[in-house]
């Protein structure tokens, strides 16, 4: 393998990967999964006060693979909503059921077993890299919840049994 092949397979970049007027949250929650399960940062980077990008922060072939699985979430989220939404007239609280189930049959799917202390110091170690990236080229951040605001309604912590994923 060549050395600048692999130099080149481990600088860690950002790629924009979504941009809205107002950021909707199906794509709040795809980009928390891509987080959780694909090796990437994201980060939200409000543009000149009237519109809203998502950034994927990683190396090259995470972040390929976070955008594909980003836009499937995104069109499995939205098709949800159209098909699958029966009474519920709060979009917000739909979706984020929608993605707190997911995110548990994801979690009892591909639950990590004890790992051997160099594969998480290996994880670490990308992570670090990830936020520092983050600091130099996007500065200090803040951060917010990700659930809606309004904490009522008949999905958001129902019984998970009668959804179909």
């Amino acid at each position: 393998m060549d050395r600048a092949e692999e130099a080149r397979r481990t600088v860690i970049t950002h790629r924009l990967i979504g941009a809205w007027f107002t950021c909707p949250p199906e794509a709040d929650y795809a980009a928390a999964i891509c987080k959780q399960f694909f090796e990437i940062d994201s980060v939200n980077v409000v543009s000149r006060g009237f519109s809203e990008e998502i950034n994927f922060v990683g190396t090259e072939q995470h972040l390929t693979i976070a955008e594909y699985v980003f836009a499937h979430l995104l069109r499995e989220f939205r098709w949800q909503w159209r098909h699958k939404r029966g009474r519920c007239k709060k979009r917000t609280q739909f979706l984020f059921g929608c993605y707190v189930a997911l995110m548990r049959k994801l979690r009892e799917r591909f639950a990590r077993p004890a790992a051997a202390a160099g594969a998480n110091e290996l994880e670490i170690s990308w992570s670090a890299r990830r936020q520092e990236y983050i600091e130099r080229v996007f500065g200090k951040l803040k951060t917010s919840p990700i659930g809606p605001k309004d904490t009522s309604g008949p999905r958001l912590f129902g019984d998970w049994k009668r959804a179909r994923y």
